[in-house]
């Protein structure tokens, strides 16, 4: 690019640091990622003994964890993992089961993301150059939100999304 383009891109860039949008973006996502692995974990419990709800065999499917794949889950869990109280550490890197790993971690990653809004694709084609993320860049997360929250909200009808919504 341009130099200017070059001197826009470093602003934005430098802007969430010094903003400190971009360490507490970091740390929540860290917060969010032990409540939601613990979440996971006891719903994968649940599935591999059979004794799940519906919502939780919902919730784990829309991760891409089927009964399968939570009984494997279950056993790599059980060797390496540790519950601390209320809290579930997988400590997937003791893990021998790779796709079992793999897997889990996808759905964290998804959940976390899914939970604290990250804007991405979901902006329109034009906040994609650098001069567009200047302009855009408050509204590229209600954009986000909008499109994350609300939508996916609507779909879910449940409690927790109702409670997120009032938090907001």
């Amino acid at each position: 690019g341009s130099r200017i383009e070059r001197g826009i891109q470093a602003a934005t860039r430098k802007f969430g640091l010094v903003s400190a949008m971009a360490p507490w973006n970091a740390a929540i996502k860290q917060f969010v990622g032990v409540i939601g692995q613990t979440r996971m974990l006891q719903g994968i419990e649940k599935l591999a003994a059979g004794k799940a709800t519906a919502k939780e065999i919902e919730y784990l499917a829309a991760g891409g964890i089927d009964s399968n794949m939570a009984g494997r889950i279950a056993e790599q869990f059980k060797a390496h993992g540790v519950k601390d109280g209320d809290v579930w550490w997988a400590a997937t890197e003791g893990w021998t089961d790779r796709q079992a790993v793999e897997s889990f971690r996808a759905m964290l990653v998804r959940d976390v993301d899914r939970i604290i809004i990250t804007p991405g694709q979901d902006r329109p084609l034009w906040m994609s150059s650098e001069i567009g993320r200047l302009i855009g860049q408050f509204k590229s997360f209600s954009i986000a939100a909008m499109q994350l929250i609300v939508i996916a909200g609507l779909q879910q009808r449940d409690g927790a999304t109702l409670s997120g919504i009032i938090m907001m």
